[in-house]
């Protein structure tokens, strides 16, 4: 599953198993096939996900923003 993180300054992508998320409406963990949605991000939270290739755990903080979900992939919309 293919993971876009998209920034005012950049733009990185990844190959992920999956990407755990925390938003506005409660906890979740994506993965590939996933039910299209478009969600707020909670503010100051966690976001982690798994490389396909190494099966490294990677995090990252999001001061706020949106996911948006596909059922391929997941684009990650952060201020």
């Amino acid at each position: 599953m293919e993971l876009n993180i998209i920034s005012s300054s950049e733009i990185k992508n990844f190959q992920i198993l999956w990407i755990e998320v925390e938003t506005i409406v409660g906890g979740m963990v994506i993965q590939l096939g996933h039910a299209p949605a478009i969600i707020e991000l909670k503010p100051q939270a966690m976001l982690s996900y798994c490389i396909s290739s190494s099966g490294k755990v990677e995090t990252i903080d999001s001061a706020s923003g949106f996911i948006e979900i596909s059922r391929s992939g997941v684009n990650l919309l952060l201020n």
